[in-house]
């Protein structure tokens, strides 16, 4: 079956493959995957060429690529496809900007509102919280973003030790620089309470706050 997964979910597989090329230069060393996992052939690897530092810097988080000088004040997102044969569908499936912008507009909307939602039951109680997580996940369910590009890919062919399944996954790496990506989201919740006339003022607050912490210090600084 084919199988849509962000970076976040197959952080074991690329770590493996980061192991095996050893790539120096991440803020901490990647951990040793439950399961292990050969690599047995990568993108230019023909070439001498290693496992991109910012494959092995996603293995830990989004953030680690943001750390590194290349992608300085953007915001990053991988997206990827698995595939047991056609590594050529999956290359193409992760790089047509269709397909990236849909599953970054999901990473994105399942970050802010899981964030946002921590941060209102701290102030508002479980009732009030439960209410504007709701207003936010349909605000956010068809929510698009403009200015994204697709920065670089990857692609790698992978084999299970332990079931001796052999697989191809393609990655592909999409940016936007922060201020403009927190510009939009402020924009989505701004418009909950613009479309909203019956909010109270607590939840009208409560909304402004997230806000400000978006526009201050993007999505995944939301506390």
């Amino acid at each position: 079956m084919k199988t849509v997964k962000t970076m976040i979910t197959l952080a074991a597989i690329v770590t493996a493959a980061a192991v095996t090329a050893g790539c120096g230069g991440l803020p901490r060393a990647p951990s040793k995957p439950k399961q292990a996992t050969e690599l047995l052939d990568w993108k230019n690897a023909g070439f001498g060429t290693a496992v991109p530092e910012w494959v092995m810097a996603s293995t830990q988080s989004d953030l680690h690529i943001q750390a590194l000088e290349e992608f300085k004040d953007m915001a990053c997102f991988v997206v990827t496809r698995e595939e047991p044969t056609n590594k050529d569908f999956a290359i193409t499936w992760v790089n047509n900007a269709a397909n990236g912008a849909a599953e970054v507009a999901r990473i994105i909307s399942t970050t802010v509102n899981n964030t946002a939602e921590a941060q209102i039951s701290a102030k508002a109680g479980n009732d009030v919280a439960k209410r504007i997580a709701n207003e936010m996940r349909d605000a956010m369910s068809n929510a698009s973003f403009k200015g994204f590009r697709k920065a670089t890919d990857f692609w790698a062919f992978m084999r299970n030790k332990a079931t001796k399944k052999e697989y191809y996954t393609a990655f592909s790496l999409w940016v936007i620089s922060n201020d403009e990506l927190n510009q939009q989201l402020a924009a989505q919740y701004q418009n909950i309470i613009d479309n909203n006339k019956e909010m109270s003022a607590a939840e009208r607050a409560i909304y402004r706050d997230i806000i400000s912490d978006i526009r201050k210090r993007g999505i995944t600084n939301v506390k």
